[in-house]
């Protein structure tokens, strides 16, 4: 069998065993249903518009959300007259792995995550430690991990984290266009799941906000949001799966698988539109500048203005 089949075999097992264990009583998952008792109970009294970190977020906000229906016109406007979106346009840049490398990393993530994922459960059912910090550090080993199995393979200069004024102006006019689109895709979201029947749990983020409860959890909370999980995420879908894709496929079919996968594995029913939505145009975005760097700052960019309104809720 070659070497790569191997791998590919390797990493069939790995997802399945994520799934099977996702699916046990005892799974993470379950553990960490014992820290949601407190969720109900905490977050609604910190709504309304007494908090000024609240306030602040919803004013940021709402001037993100209105420059970004000018952008999103703009845009119509450009293509329908036949303009190009944007003046940017850089070479591809193939990635430098053959078959059976591609195979043998992709098993070392799904290999690094099902250890990771297996880390949680016992620690919240069996050790008096505080949730956050268990959960915080398997992210972290995860995040991290993955970072450097990923620069192990490939050098860090391959993804270019350099960024030119140019870059930086049309993410953010491709930041603010998508708002408006996020925001549509929550009333759909919700529309479609009540018309399904279907209760949406609440997403893992609003779960872990009311277990923050010391300035040093707050901290490691707000890094590995703004900072280490984009950075992570941007490495694996753009910076490999989505090149692997881009091999053999269009633009639209690529974005559109790395997309799905991005949006079920962040397991937010309430937010799979939205979701599918950031990792399309991240992808665009990635496309365009062949730069992780820019898609690395749009998403870092977006965490941290969505994690303003959750900490708005908690502070």
């Amino acid at each position: 069998m070659r070497k790569r089949n191997i791998y590919i075999v390797l990493t069939i097992i790995c997802i399945l065993s994520l799934i099977l264990i996702d699916n046990l009583p005892t799974a993470p998952s379950s553990a960490f249903k014992k820290t949601g008792s407190i969720f109900p109970e905490k977050i609604p009294a910190a709504f309304g518009f007494k908090n000024p970190i609240l306030i602040f977020a919803s004013l940021l906000y709402a001037f993100i959300f209105f420059a970004g229906l000018i952008n999103l016109g703009l845009f119509f406007i450009r293509k329908i007259k036949g303009y190009p979106i944007t003046t940017l346009k850089y070479p591809k840049k193939e990635l430098p792995l053959n078959q059976d490398n591609s195979a043998e990393l992709i098993f070392s993530i799904s290999f690094l995550t099902l250890l990771t994922y297996l880390l949680p459960g016992p620690l919240l059912s069996f050790s008096g430690l505080n949730p956050i910090y268990i959960i915080l550090g398997a992210n972290y080993l995860f995040q991290i991990g993955t970072i450097l199995i990923i620069f192990n393979y490939l050098k860090p200069n391959f993804f270019d984290f350099r960024l030119k004024k140019k870059e930086l102006g049309f993410l953010l006019e491709t930041y603010t266009a998508l708002t408006p689109i996020l925001v549509a895709s929550i009333f759909i979201n919700l529309f479609l799941l009540k018309s399904l029947g279907i209760e949406p749990p609440p997403s893992p983020l609003i779960k872990l906000i009311p277990l923050i409860n010391t300035k040093t959890a707050l901290f490691l909370f707000a890094s590995q949001v703004i900072f280490i999980a984009p950075f992570a995420e941007e490495l694996i879908f753009r910076g490999i799966f989505y090149k692997l894709l881009r091999k053999k496929y269009s633009f639209f079919i690529s974005a559109a698988v790395i997309s799905l996968f991005f949006a079920f594995l962040h397991r937010s029913p309430s937010g799979i539109i939205g979701l599918f939505a950031i990792s399309f145009t991240l992808c665009y975005v990635y496309e365009t500048t062949q730069k992780i760097g820019t898609a690395f700052v749009f998403h870092a960019l977006h965490n941290a203005v969505t994690l303003l309104f959750f900490l708005g809720t908690k502070l």
